[in-house]
């Protein structure tokens, strides 16, 4: 089953039902708060991905 195109995380999360929604916005919350300064939140392979950007 192929997804559409997110255009960004949150509107991945906002595609989700209700329970995975709950659990993948607590993982996230996790990460977004332990994540180090630099590094971006975006769409890689059609999820949710953290990256250090090659260019600013």
């Amino acid at each position: 089953m192929t997804q559409p195109e997110q255009q960004s995380a949150n509107d991945f999360v906002d595609a989700l039902s209700e329970d995975q929604r709950t659990a993948l916005i607590a993982v996230r919350n996790v990460i977004l708060e332990n994540l180090p300064d630099g590094y971006e939140e975006t769409i890689q392979h059609g999820m949710p991905t953290h990256v250090i950007p090659l260019a600013t």
